[in-house]
């Protein structure tokens, strides 16, 4: 966030509208902000005169400033309309309500992909409000778009990337806090077209089980992950690797027997791999979970909850299924700097993965301040784009080599902010 003293240089005015019944108390931030590169072109009273001109403008503006309550509606009413408008603004909120409210009001824009840029309560204060514009402004205030659904690939196609080798496993590291260290990492299902596009996994993954193909398309990642671990080991560096297999796979005691022959063939051993499951996937079926989840331990590799916290019951499972790691989902790493409700989950679960003697993961971090909180929280090893994105193996293998030791000074500010995400 920007430092309030300083000079904040713009490279162009975004444009901001305001729904705002009282302005008496909130002037002083419009007119700061008309200084921080935005212009307020616009101020209405009510819902009503707010979505009429929306209607009717063909340029939206980037922001939208609003309280929760408005005389004709609230911000709930708002945010579904919104979530209906192509290039809809984001939005910030000013408002007296309960912090609990203002947050159910972001996860109502989050659940309709309308874009959050803070909040600030009455009375307002600037220290606290115009750092979180500046965090606007500076990731571009992207704008919702309606983006057309890729179709998925048509069997025919997906054979073809089966069958000539187009599924890649991506990897992108995870990092032990405590000894700055890359231990492992995530390897991601990717296809790779014959003109070297790559293949999103919205149109690969559910659309090779519904053929009937990823099972093929698994164990070909597999094979990928294998080689890549003991090239690893043979030059010296000790890494595991973690991938997602559906628990439909891993209900097939042929394919867990596939697995096995994998690793036995190469003489690697079966505990560099960790299996990750969801936390979804286990609740649906909680006696299948338990048994062929108990089979993947039994035959010496690891397993990983994924996106936990997500079910309804995640407690309970740790204590029936045999994992050795847990992964926080994404959602409660986002923002959990300033988020005390994030904070307080993640470090629950940090405090109870580590009784129950299990790594404890967290997903997703991609800015320092999210990197400072889940340290705080208790969490042993992080994931995300802070550290690398998913690259194909190849230049993994590269970048883990390149490493002084396959560490990071996380406690040196300028190497963190020497870190380049797009790695």
């Amino acid at each position: 966030m920007s430092d309030l003293t300083a000079p904040f240089i713009t490279t162009d005015v975004l444009q901001a509208w305001t729904l705002l019944p009282t302005v008496s108390e909130t002037q002083p931030l419009i007119d700061a902000l008309s200084g921080r590169g935005w212009a307020v072109s616009r101020g209405f009273n009510t819902l009503a005169e707010v979505m009429e001109a929306l209607d009717r403008t063909d340029t939206p503006p980037d922001l939208l400033i609003t309280r929760v309550r408005l005389p004709d509606g609230d911000a709930f009413e708002l945010i579904r309309r919104l979530a209906t408008i192509r290039n809809a603004p984001g939005i910030f909120f000013v408002s007296r309500q309960q912090r609990s409210v203002v947050k159910a009001a972001e996860s109502l824009c989050e659940a309709h992909g309308v874009r959050v840029a803070g909040h600030a309560d009455m009375p307002l204060r600037l220290t606290a409000a115009l750092p979180q514009f500046d965090a606007f402004r500076a990731t571009g205030c992207q704008r919702r778009q309606r983006i057309a659904i890729c179709p998925p690939l048509p069997t025919a196609d997906l054979q073809y990337l089966v069958d000539h080798g187009g599924i890649r496993a991506y990897m992108q590291p995870k990092m032990r806090l405590s000894t700055h260290r890359i231990t492992g990492f995530e390897a991601l299902m990717r296809g790779v077209g014959v003109e070297g596009h790559v293949i999103s996994p919205a149109q690969l993954i559910e659309p090779l089980g519904n053929a009937g193909l990823l099972r093929s398309a698994t164990l070909q990642m597999f094979d990928q992950i294998v080689t890549f671990l003991m090239d690893c080991l043979n030059d010296g560096i000790g890494v595991g690797a973690s991938v997602n297999v559906p628990l439909s796979l891993i209900s097939d005691y042929s394919f867990c027997e596939k697995l096995v022959e994998r690793v036995e063939a190469v003489g690697l051993d079966p505990s560099w791999i960790t299996i990750e499951i969801t936390e979804d996937e286990a609740m649906s079926n909680p006696a299948l979970a338990i048994e062929n989840t108990a089979r993947i331990r039994m035959f010496g590799f690891n397993l990983s909850v994924d996106d936990f916290g997500t079910a309804y019951s995640s407690f309970t499972q740790l204590t029936k299924i045999p994992f050795s790691e847990l992964k926080i989902e994404r959602y409660f790493i986002k923002g959990i700097e300033t988020d005390k409700f994030k904070q307080a989950v993640v470090s629950s679960c940090a405090m109870l993965g580590s009784r129950l003697g299990l790594e404890v993961v967290a997903e997703g971090v991609e800015t320092r301040g999210e990197l400072t909180a889940v340290i705080e929280a208790g969490c042993s090893d992080v994931q995300g784009f802070l550290i690398s994105r998913p690259v194909p193996v190849p230049e993994a293998a590269a970048w883990l080599r390149s490493l002084d030791g396959e560490r990071f000074a996380l406690a040196d500010e300028a190497a963190l902010q020497s870190w380049d995400p797009s790695l």
